[in-house]
């Protein structure tokens, strides 16, 4: 509903509505604009303003479908996605393509995105390139007077402005805020967020704090700290966590940790990540340290591995090493610590890795031994994956042999759970070893356990859900996709309640006919990056890229991939 509604919400930004002048009439006018479009076009103009977000070549290549007014009113808005991939001349030359009413448009956004991204040169050099004059619209013309060194007009204008604000609304009176603020008017500036506060509040339960981040970010500007903490004091919980990273941002970290309370456990999991990471950045480790003392089981281990990191990218890392193990909560966790480590260095600093390693091993085997069969059968994993690493002719044959043959007696010993997800993890070891047939033998074996799996097992039916994608997953890997797709077959349509690394994992592997035939509005925002990849691909196909591309556009394009129904059938 969220993503149906958006999509209807964001219409290039005007209002469209059906004109009553005359009831055969089909087409729609355009609030502010001379354009006039059919219904049809409208639904259009909609896909690719939401699909811009998302991917600009595809939205590019969707609005070069239509024609007339949908067309001029279409890339009057991606003119901006040009100046976004470094294309200033391709941006200009679509500007020239324009009518005199959609490239006033065009120009203006132009103008405005360099503005809000401090590129005002830039701006200056894009309107000397185009032959146009500064334009008339107050907000973008003060800051270009200001770049041309023109301090007493952008002055006159900025105090113009000023007078009339009592009639602007929040964002006009942020975006005045920040000329202002550049012209070294302060009170004047604070004098525009005060009055654009009074304003938010007014309307918040319909507005729901637009322009808040706007505002809370000019008040960082002006190291207004003390206010923005007042006004984020004030603020509904839900809506405090812009606040709280403009705070953390600028090292206010007591401050920011105070307006915690009452966060849903996502957010207040995520702030704490980005403020255990500025205190780092800002080399305050005593800091970093008390937060790690303070945050979830859960969180713990990622934020002392980030902990660890730092102290090895900084070459601390040995001196630290026991204070690193101190922060740990259990022996398990002290391992964990040392065996993602490994992982994250045998590439870069193999020597370190190994060491890492032996000390991971060393502790395994002083725990008790029921408690060793998961970490030790990680530990096996991470020696025979050095293994794999190494041409053939240098690997040890007896120590690959035996730590497969140690493997299989580990999974005898472990729950239905940890045995199936662990014979996918040695599928995948075997695989990089070179042993496909034995790999592929594993997953068959994994999943007869999980299909002759009963109450006995305590699985779940997220467990299985989980359980099959690691394996369909691992099939991908393995280069069979029908044994794949045939896993994933298995999986209960309640329980595939997210596709995202699906897709990602059908691009990685080539599989790219199968990944657009998957792609639905619900993973369609969640998978930006997968979609460069995807396009990324395709482009380096040749003929059968033009053809698999064709059917991406052509499904984009279809009003049944946009109904919210059919994503969620």
């Amino acid at each position: 509903m969220f993503i149906a509604l958006l999509v209807i919400a964001i219409i290039v930004g005007v209002v469209i509505f059906i004109s009553a002048r005359d009831p055969g009439d089909l087409h729609l006018n355009i609030q502010g604009s001379p354009a006039r479009i059919t219904l049809e076009e409208a639904k259009q103009v909609n896909r690719v303003t939401y699909l811009q977000l998302i991917s600009p070549e595809l939205a590019r290549a969707l609005a070069g479908k239509l024609q007339g007014d949908a067309w001029q009113l279409v890339q009057s808005g991606l003119c901006v996605s040009w100046l976004n991939e470094g294309r200033q001349d391709a941006a200009l030359q679509l500007l020239g393509k324009l009518d005199p009413h959609h490239r006033g448009v065009a120009l203006s956004n132009l103008l405005r995105h360099l503005i809000e991204a401090g590129e005002e040169r830039q701006a200056l050099e894009l309107l000397a390139q185009s032959g146009d004059e500064l334009p008339a619209q107050p907000l973008l013309r003060v800051p270009l007077l200001r770049a041309e060194g023109r301090l007493d007009e952008a002055r006159a204008e900025l105090s113009e402005l000023d007078a009339y604000k009592g009639d602007a609304d929040v964002l006009h009176l942020t975006q005045l805020a920040r000329q202002q603020r550049e012209l070294e008017q302060r009170d004047a500036a604070l004098h525009s967020l005060d009055l654009a506060w009074q304003l938010m509040q007014g309307s918040a339960a319909v507005d729901e704090y637009l322009g808040l981040d706007a505002l809370l970010a000019e008040l960082a500007a002006l190291g207004e700290f003390s206010r923005l903490q007042a006004i984020a004091e004030q603020l509904p919980v839900a809506q405090r966590p812009a606040a709280i990273a403009e705070l953390i941002r600028a090292g206010l970290f007591e401050q920011a940790r105070a307006l915690l309370q009452g966060l849903a456990q996502y957010q207040s999991e995520s702030l704490q990540e980005q403020m255990f990471g500025a205190m780092l950045g800002r080399d305050q480790l005593i800091q970093a340290e008390e937060l790690l003392g303070q945050v979830t089981n859960a969180q713990h281990t990622t934020l002392l591995v980030r902990l660890a990191q730092w102290h090895i990218v900084r070459g601390s890392f040995e001196t630290a090493a026991a204070g690193l193990q101190a922060h740990a909560r259990s022996p398990q966790e002290r391992i964990d610590l040392y065996l993602s480590l490994w992982k994250l260095q045998v590439g870069e600093r193999p020597e370190l890795a190994a060491r890492l390693l032996d000390q991971a091993e060393g502790w395994v085997a002083q725990l008790t031994e029921d408690e060793q069969d998961d970490l030790r059968f990680f530990v096996l994993d991470a020696r025979l994956s050095t293994q794999s690493l190494l041409p053939e002719r240098q690997r040890t044959s007896y120590e690959i042999r035996r730590g497969l043959e140690e493997m299989e007696r580990l999974l005898q010993g472990m729950d239905s759970y940890s045995r199936i997800a662990n014979l996918g993890l040695l599928a995948r070891l075997l695989h990089q070893l070179g042993r496909a047939e034995d790999a592929l033998a594993k997953l068959a074996q994994a999943r007869e356990l999980l299909s002759r799996s009963g109450p006995q097992d305590d699985l779940e039916d997220l467990d299985k859900a989980l359980l099959l994608e690691d394996i369909a997953t691992t099939y991908l890997q393995l280069q069979r996709l029908d044994l794949a797709l045939a896993a994933r077959a298995e999986i209960p349509e309640s329980e595939i309640f997210d596709e995202r690394d699906w897709i990602a994992a059908l691009i990685e592997h080539d599989h790219l006919q199968q990944a657009i035939e998957t792609l639905d509005l619900r993973t369609l925002f969640a998978v930006a990056a997968p979609l460069a990849s995807l396009t990324g691909k395709l482009a380096e196909l040749a003929e059968q890229g033009q053809a698999l591309r064709g059917q991406l556009l052509a499904k984009l394009s279809s009003d049944a991939f946009w109904e919210p129904a059919a994503s969620a059938a």
